[in-house]
């Protein structure tokens, strides 16, 4: 796996979980959630609304907003799906009980870096962020390339995906873009598969089809080396 991660920047490790834990994480991430609508704002940061504030909205001032986005997107960045920080509810101790509190506590474990270390061939990570996401028909995620941040040191990107059903013409790609605009690979939401990809990879989600009869769902974060 180390020599394809080198060779190609990208891999996918399928059943990556124990099947009863795979189950028992994709359960809580589709009944228990408190999803938060995120998108990027006008100010050029990401904003989190939760989903009880959503539906609570007046149409009009939802229709504006939802318009606003898409005039941005469609110009510069953006972003719009579901979403649950885990790093952030973790530490805040929210939902105390609720199973991605051990998935953060397992993607941090010295096991999981010391596998992680050895796949992308870098022993200076020293944590793993996350958040849960649920793409809807109509989410999209915009091409980006995860370029760090001052203070922030990404190593490489995974997804681990929790998307029990999907057919290719649902959209929901993790595209992969070359120096010609093109797509040079997608790969469409799977069940218990962990995907790994250097920093900085162009990459984004390709919008979901209005007919799509299943959630995309995952988790999805960074492999760091800050401290």
């Amino acid at each position: 796996m180390a020599k394809t991660y080198a060779e190609t920047g990208r891999l996918q490790i399928p059943a990556i979980l124990a099947p009863e834990n795979a189950e028992w994480l994709a359960n809580a991430l589709e009944t228990r959630t408190p999803w938060s609508f995120a998108y990027w704002g006008d100010d050029q940061q990401p904003h989190y609304l939760p989903l009880p504030s959503v539906k609570a909205m007046p149409a009009a001032a939802l229709q504006d907003l939802m318009k606003s986005l898409m005039d941005r997107s469609g110009e510069q960045y953006g972003f719009a799906y579901m979403n649950y920080r885990m790093i952030t509810a973790y530490i805040a101790g929210q939902e105390p009980d609720h199973p991605l509190h051990r998935l953060t506590e397992f993607l941090n474990s010295p096991s999981f870096l010391d596998f992680a270390c050895t796949i992308v061939g870098e022993p200076g990570v020293r944590k793993v962020d996350g958040q849960a996401t649920l793409f809807r028909p109509g989410d999209f995620l915009c091409r980006h390339d995860d370029s760090s941040i001052p203070g922030v040191e990404r190593i490489a990107a995974y997804t681990l995906g929790f998307t029990r059903r999907w057919r290719s013409d649902w959209g929901g790609q993790l595209a992969f873009h070359d120096d010609h605009g093109d797509v040079a690979q997608a790969l469409v939401p799977r069940w218990n598969t962990l995907t790994l990809f250097k920093v900085p990879t162009s990459h984004s989600v390709i919008p979901v089809a209005p007919y799509a009869q299943a959630p995309r769902i995952s988790v999805v974060g960074w492999l760091r080396k800050d401290a």
